[in-house]
């Protein structure tokens, strides 16, 4: 009986050891989702709200604009990016194919509460639209750059061309309401327009010859998307970009008309040559090389006109335009 006793002791002793241990166990459990618990992370916030964009895209010829069409009419365009950008800085990105918003261009986004701005860009074949996550990526963003494209120059212009832009009001994005932004977006680019016209150096046969040579034009090699609100002060790099058009016959060496696109921001200029040949007793022989400077930022979606007139040994150029000249070989 004794030994019975004892034996009953040890599975008592041994029955609460075991007690003990599954309550560290569980204890240990418990510490272990608490500090899980602690870590987690909480998962993005979901749209509570929906917003019907509706855009326009101006293709019209810019007013003031007697030159021949060249396209201006039609926005060949193939990607469209829309960002909302948010009072409190968050932005909302979307890329939308042109096969999937067809004009009159309306679509419903799933956003959130809040008051907001749209800033929409339409791209033409060659560039996507960029992830922008801060307001500061959404107003700098640049076009491409040209001087690194593949293509000859009426590839690159009409890629400048075809960029559209704009920025809808400020808005109160409500949950629950029927909310409706419009955007207007409007071509990028600034025309200059070139017409010239050599046939006063043949008054009196002073000149045999004076034909209007090769035209090129100084303009931006890439631009701000939204250029009234880049908050960057540095300047995209100038280029040299080479006519649409080149005088090459005897008729459009007295007169002729060409064209530029190019990207809005600094200053532009036109240089073009004359070769003289003289005549009873004409004094220039040779080429002469002229630059045309427009001393102002060009602004995007405007027309510029130069007419560029050779009368004699003169040349000049539309009021608001500098004209410098060096000799040339």
């Amino acid at each position: 009986m004794i030994l019975k006793c004892k034996i009953y002791k040890k599975d008592k002793i041994k029955a609460m050891k075991n007690w003990k241990s599954y309550i560290m166990a569980v204890g240990l459990l418990f510490g272990v989702s608490s500090c899980v618990f602690e870590e987690h992370v909480p998962e993005p916030a979901v749209a509570d709200a929906e917003m019907r964009l509706s855009v326009s895209i101006s293709s019209g010829t810019r007013a003031g604009d007697p030159g021949t069409d060249h396209g201006e009419r039609n926005a060949d365009w193939e990607t469209l990016g829309v960002y909302v950008v948010y009072t409190n800085g968050r932005v909302l990105s979307f890329s939308i194919p042109q096969s999937e918003f067809k004009a009159p261009y309306s679509k419903v986004f799933s956003v959130f509460e809040g008051t907001a701005q749209v800033y929409a860009v339409a791209f033409p074949a060659g560039q996507e639209p960029p992830v922008c996550n801060t307001v500061a990526e959404v107003q700098n963003m640049r076009t491409l750059d040209i001087s690194k494209m593949s293509g000859d120059n009426n590839a690159k212009q009409k890629y400048i061309q075809n960029i559209f832009s704009g920025i809808s009001d400020s808005a109160e994005i409500i949950k629950d309401a029927n909310n409706t932004i419009n955007v207007t977006c409007t071509r990028l680019a600034a025309k200059i327009d070139v017409q010239w016209d050599a046939q006063g150096a043949y008054e009196n046969g002073k000149y045999t010859q004076a034909a209007m040579s090769e035209i090129t034009h100084d303009g931006l090699a890439e631009g701000y998307i939204f250029p009234t609100v880049a908050t960057i002060s540095d300047e995209p790099k100038t280029i040299l970009t080479d006519a649409t058009y080149t005088a090459d016959d005897p008729v459009s060496e007295r007169n002729g008309r060409t064209y530029f696109y190019t990207f809005p921001g600094q200053s532009s200029a036109i240089n073009f040559s004359v070769t003289y040949t003289p005549g009873t007793d004409g004094t220039l022989e040779g080429m002469q090389n002229y630059k045309a400077s427009f001393p102002k930022k060009i602004e995007s979606n405007t027309w510029y006109k130069v007419n560029i007139n050779v009368s004699g040994t003169k040349a000049s150029v539309t009021e608001g335009w500098v004209l410098g000249q060096s000799s040339g070989n």
